[in-house]
């Protein structure tokens, strides 16, 4: 009897370890997926840019600036395509 129900929660737990795998493989393809959908290289203004979902962010030539210089960069291209963007529905 006691052989029996070591076997059954040896098995339960070899099931519950495959089934936490399986759902950590879905999670990541999910978010490599969404990592994909929102992040892209993009043209805008005849410039190449690092966009998130099709805002254009980071010039190619910002890569080679330091942290804080790059994001000031994002920051005002973010105010630009936004203002184009106001501009746009007027």
């Amino acid at each position: 009897m006691k052989q029996i129900i070591e076997t059954m929660m040896a098995r339960m737990q070899a099931w519950h370890e495959v089934r936490a795998r399986r759902i950590e493989a879905r999670r990541v393809k999910l978010l490599d997926h969404e990592a994909r959908q929102r992040l892209q290289l993009m043209e805008h203004n005849g410039t190449t840019y690092l966009s998130m979902d099709g805002m254009p962010l980071l010039e190619a030539s910002d890569l080679t600036n330091g942290l804080t210089e790059s994001l000031a960069r994002v920051r005002a291209n973010y105010a630009d395509f936004r203002e184009e963007g106001i501009w746009a529905k007027r």
